[in-house]
């Protein structure tokens, strides 16, 4: 027996564009619990991510997203928003945030500049960089894996440059749908 299940990573569209370190590791890790052929493909490419001196184990401590935090801290009317963060951030992956850092979110009220303040911040204790902080004209790849005697021919198939829309006419081909 044989099935297909496609796979929307929706999340990547805002995560990558928006500098999300902590979504697109969860996006990976749940990438890696598909099974026998996979593809993966992006419209665009977003932010030519770097890892110069990259640590990792920021990310472990992380299990919230940074729009979550910023809409408890928007929707926060209690006494001590300072407080609050102090609490929230290390969900973030911050658990030893600094006054100062404490600080700089608390003067960023936006939508916009509260969550690339916590974005940066991340970043920058990770070693994880980006060359633009939006969507970029570079290629964007399309990979894929096939477990036992597919890997050849997938790789024989989606070898070259390609337009995302080419995508779904490769899949409906393989599938013999229309």
């Amino acid at each position: 027996m044989r099935f297909f299940i496609m796979i929307k990573a929706s999340r990547i569209d805002h995560i990558g564009p928006n500098d999300d370190s902590v979504g697109h590791l969860h996006d990976i890790i749940q990438y890696n619990e598909v099974m026998d052929i996979m593809l993966s493909g992006a419209a665009d490419e977003c932010g030519g991510l770097t890892l110069l001196d990259y640590n990792p184990l920021i990310l472990k401590a992380a299990n919230t997203y940074v729009e979550f935090l910023f809409t408890l801290f928007n929707e926060y009317t209690g006494p001590s928003p300072s407080e609050l963060l102090r609490t929230s951030v290390p969900r973030y992956g911050l658990t030893t945030a600094s006054e100062a850092e404490i600080a700089t979110l608390e003067g960023h009220e936006d939508d916009i500049s509260w969550p690339n303040a916590l974005r940066k911040t991340l970043s920058e204790r990770g070693g994880m960089n980006r060359s633009a902080s939006d969507y970029s004209a570079i290629d964007a790849m399309l990979c894929g894996y096939s477990s036992g005697k597919g890997h050849g021919l997938l790789r024989q198939n989606t070898a070259g440059n390609w337009e995302d829309t080419q995508f779904s006419r490769y899949m409906e081909q393989q599938l013999g749908v229309d």
